[in-house]
């Protein structure tokens, strides 16, 4: 606890105690954001779409989706076309998962480029290359998200968003020779509309703030407030104690 003798406001520096909750607020906020660690995994070389199962209800509902690779050479580009129904689903919005780049190319400065959605047709179409002699060395990461709005329920309850086939052409992750990277498994999603929402489908870069971690924040400052108020008063007692024996 941070001390200040000598001060108007008592012996504490509030402000200084509430600039140190709100630096430690952010790690709460990491336990929701999941487009930078995939929840469900692949062997490599792979490339899928998390999550793998999406329950959606009602016409107007918004679900994200994030795609991921994981590969064991290294890497110079990437591109994703992924295919919907667009008589049932619009996409709405799409970027890469780590800013003005991808997750997967964080730690390089890629050139990027002008993603493309198309609800006429119903695709989305990314990329990203990295620059010069950069490479990326094996290993997964995030490349995008993508968020997509009902707007008509599908026969049977049921829809599909997946990749471009066959794999290497509209989408493919190249080597630093332009070599395409083989994949033991390309994975789509599944859309289940009807029912209510089992699985968490927020997995863009700006997720919502819950209101659980709101509380808890708060419930923290309140706490450390009180506390600091009976200490205060404690100590003023027992100065005032002194005082009056001396």
């Amino acid at each position: 606890m941070l001390i200040m003798k000598n001060s108007k406001l008592g012996e504490f520096n509030l402000s200084s105690i509430f600039f140190v909750l709100l630096m430690v607020t952010p790690s709460y906020s990491i336990n929701y954001v999941n487009i930078y660690m995939p929840s469900e995994p692949h062997p490599a070389n792979a490339m899928w779409i998390e999550p793998s199962s999406i329950t959606t209800a009602d016409i107007g509902d918004t679900f994200n989706v994030t795609v991921f690779v994981n590969i064991t050479l290294k890497s110079f580009a990437w591109q994703v076309k992924l295919y919907f129904n667009s008589t049932f689903f619009k996409a709405t919005k799409l970027g890469y998962t780590n800013g003005n780049k991808s997750d997967f190319f964080s730690e390089y400065s890629p050139m990027p480029v002008t993603p493309r959605i198309n609800n006429e047709e119903g695709f989305i179409l990314h990329g990203e290359s990295l620059l010069g002699n950069d490479e990326k060395t094996p290993g997964y990461g995030s490349l995008i998200w993508i968020e997509f709005n009902l707007s008509q329920i599908p026969p049977q309850n049921l829809s599909t968003i997946y990749f471009s086939m066959p794999y290497g052409i509209d989408t493919f992750i190249l080597t630093p020779y332009i070599n395409t990277i083989p994949m033991l498994s390309v994975d789509g999603v599944n859309i289940f509309v009807g029912g209510t929402s089992t699985t968490d489908t927020n997995t863009t870069g700006l997720p919502p703030f819950p209101d659980i971690y709101i509380l808890i924040v708060v419930a923290i400052i309140v706490l450390t407030v009180v506390a600091m108020l009976v200490i205060m008063r404690r100590r003023r007692k027992s100065k005032n104690h002194e005082e009056k024996e001396n």
